[in-house]
């Protein structure tokens, strides 16, 4: 019997590719996605929630029901807010709120979040982007999820987007030849991270910290 997955984020670089393939794996029965805005997308197994108050799911917490996995890959780059307070509402109070609704109505579910390489647990960096996630990291593991998996990626190449790239994007798509030459490591892409995350997601992993190196791991057969 296939399980039943929540994902957010999915009109995003790496929510994208996480709702594509959980349309097509034979592990998924059902797929429910929070979005602000319709996908356009139309499957048999996709159950999609129109929902613009990312602090406040009680409105729509009947279809938080029944889920065994969340694949949470809603975020925002840094260079898009710059403000302190408005990264970590986006980065930080989002996430709390949707993971604290879920356990609500879900005791026994997997939570894989997207966080990012130099996340930064102490919260002692001077990088917004990593003391941000770092203690959104921190604050994640303190809930009871039956599992937390917490992915490290680094630079993302983008698979199939549905949206515009920004300008910082079309630079580091033009790099991204050169970065996997010199730094394979710390590059993957938007489908090779999706396809992780719904591994481990459906069949658990020996780490829940997973870094770049492992996502790549995972890819390969």
């Amino acid at each position: 019997m296939g399980k039943n997955v929540i994902i957010f984020g999915a009109t995003g670089n790496a929510g994208g590719q996480v709702l594509d393939q959980s349309l097509n794996c034979d592990g998924i029965a059902k797929v429910t996605i929070i979005s602000r805005k319709a996908t356009g997308i139309e499957h048999e197994k996709l159950h999609e929630v129109i929902h613009r108050d990312f602090l406040d799911f009680s409105t729509i917490e009947d279809t938080l029901t029944q889920q065994d996995i969340c694949f949470y890959c809603l975020g925002v780059s840094q260079l898009q807010v710059k403000d302190e307070g408005d990264y970590k509402i986006i980065t930080h109070d989002f996430t709390l709120s949707a993971a604290e609704m879920l356990l609500k109505n879900n005791p026994e579910l997997t939570f894989c979040f997207l966080s990012g390489d130099g996340a930064d647990p102490s919260m002692k960096s001077k990088v917004l982007f990593a003391r941000v996630k770092g203690m959104t990291e921190n604050s994640l593991e303190k809930q009871p999820f039956k599992q937390l998996y917490i992915f490290r990626p680094g630079y993302i190449h983008p698979v199939n987007l549905r949206r515009k790239l920004i300008f910082v994007e079309k630079i580091y798509k033009v790099l991204y030849p050169l970065m996997r030459f010199i730094i394979p490591k710390m590059v993957t892409t938007s489908d090779k991270l999706a396809t992780s995350m719904i591994y481990v997601g459906l069949n658990g992993y020996k780490l829940n910290l997973i870094n770049n190196r492992d996502i790549n791991k995972l890819n390969v057969t």
